[in-house]
């Protein structure tokens, strides 16, 4: 799926027009089920830096809806 997400607009502060505020370093995509009928909401935030060797460690959040943002500025500070 790294393949599939825009890095560079990760990079990008942006707010979309209709008000929305997004996150810098973070994208949302949207997966769909095989069959259409559920739709899932992929929250991915990139680090700042560059990877160590082994890679960064992976957080994965099961409520990403309520607290994608909280953890975001967690692993920030």
């Amino acid at each position: 799926m790294a393949g599939q997400l825009n890095e560079g607009a990760a990079n990008k502060e942006t707010t979309a027009r209709d008000g929305r505020v997004t996150i810098p370093r973070t994208v949302q995509r949207v997966m769909h089920s095989r069959d259409g009928r559920s739709e899932y909401r992929i929250c991915v935030a990139y680090p700042g830096e560059e990877a160590p060797p082994a890679g960064f460690p992976v957080i994965y959040l099961l409520d990403a809806n309520a607290v994608f943002g909280t953890m975001v500025e967690t692993m920030r500070v």
